[in-house]
């Protein structure tokens, strides 16, 4: 993994962005979607960016970048679309200690942009360490269809609850058990379907113990691997672990090493996969 992924809030928090053309505003409207406090350098703007400015929404500095205009700032977009004008930028950024974004130019960037899936309170990122934009933009549209339209109620749903969850079952595997069966089962559904007081009449007894959140049976599958093929873990190579639904996967090291020194449920691609 050669970029850590991590959420930022930025509600409030300045952020430069540099550049006043089409790509600038495409970064603009993200920034302004997580309420950051923007403000942009650029000579000119584009009609999309004098709007947000006219409606007080961003601040416009209407000169070219000056190294002066990173000071107060912890994170700086540079979207000039001009190769000198952007390797500038991201010099001046990393003499500063700010962390700096370059459009298009990984290799420039300490911050990679990736693919977002937005759907509320589920925000899903997809990244090629900027190798492939392409593929990333495929992914997400894959991950797009993979998630129901107002799953987002799921997690508003969950975080009404959350609080008597705790206060009731003080044991924390007999939580998470709660919690599985919650999305699991009839609760989840009746959410989806916009039957939210039903899920609130279930929820409620479930609570008290007088529910059925989801249930309790299983499958258990051995699955023999070649552990350095890790697409053999996948639904699409595997019918059985497609069939299993949100069920985990695990890990069974047969052997302790490999002759890459490392253990053999851990190669590259199966980092997800829990350990036994």
């Amino acid at each position: 993994m050669r970029a850590f992924p991590l959420f930022v809030r930025l509600e409030k928090r300045p952020v430069l962005l540099v550049g006043g053309g089409e790509m600038a505003a495409a970064k603009l409207r993200l920034l302004l979607s997580a309420q950051a406090a923007v403000t942009i350098v650029a000579p000119v703007v584009s009609d999309e960016i004098a709007g947000f400015v006219a409606e007080g929404r961003v601040t416009w500095i209407a000169r070219s970048f000056a190294d002066s205009d990173l000071a107060g700032h912890n994170l700086v977009f540079s979207a000039i679309e001009d190769d000198v004008l952007d390797t500038r930028v991201s010099l001046a950024a990393r003499d500063a200690d700010v962390l700096v974004n370059v459009v298009d130019r990984p290799e420039l960037s300490d911050l990679i942009m990736p693919a977002i899936v937005d759907r509320d309170e589920i925000v899903v990122a997809i990244s090629t360490n900027g190798g492939s934009p392409v593929l990333a933009q495929r992914i997400r549209a894959a991950v797009e269809a993979a998630i129901p339209h107002g799953i987002e109620r799921l997690v508003h749903f969950a975080r009404r609850f959350r609080g008597a969850v705790h206060a009731r079952i003080a044991d924390h595997d007999s939580r998470r058990r709660f919690w599985a069966g919650f999305f699991d089962g009839p609760i989840a559904a009746a959410l989806l379907a916009g039957q939210e007081r039903q899920a609130a009449r279930e929820v409620i007894r479930a609570i008290n113990g007088k529910g059925v959140l989801a249930p309790k049976t299983g499958v258990l599958s051995e699955l023999t691997i070649d552990a350095m093929n890790a697409d053999l873990l996948t639904p699409g190579r595997s019918p059985r672990i497609a069939a299993g639904g949100s069920g985990s996967v695990r890990c069974r090291d047969r052997a302790r090493h490999h002759r890459y020194g490392a253990p053999r449920c851990a190669p590259p691609g199966l980092g997800w996969c829990g350990r036994e």
